[in-house]
């Protein structure tokens, strides 16, 4: 159960870390090469300008300083990169706190809720 609640946590921030590590290491021209695809570059078509491919080149603008080509690629990178920004960090966040919290988190809950001494007046 931890597993599969630490891969549901974890996938998304490691996908939008994978985004945001590509940004930073190549720039525009090196995506529109297409040399962020590494080896599998020889089985891509080369690039057909599509809408993800003018994000990619958007955030790696973006993350270069370059705001406004960044903003001519796709203006939606003002929302997206700190949006990736976001979710890796909340992502990380889930999976330290559930790693800390994890015997409380799965304590069982079957344990008796202890009870209030009956008080009597005489």
């Amino acid at each position: 159960m931890l597993a599969f609640l630490l891969a549901v946590i974890a996938l998304p921030g490691l996908g939008a870390l994978l985004c945001l590590g590509l940004s930073f290491a190549f720039d525009v021209e090196a995506i529109a090469a297409g040399e962020h695809l590494g080896a599998a570059r020889a089985l891509a078509s080369p690039c057909s300008g599509c809408e993800l491919c003018g994000m990619s080149r958007a955030f790696a603008a973006f993350s270069h300083g370059d705001f406004a080509q960044a903003f001519a690629l796709n203006r939606g990178v003002v929302v997206a990169w700190p949006l990736a920004w976001l979710v890796a960090a909340v992502s990380t966040f889930g999976v330290v706190r559930t790693l800390r919290d994890r015997p409380r988190f799965f304590a069982p809950t079957s344990a008796p809720m202890p009870q209030e001494p009956a008080v009597h007046v005489s």
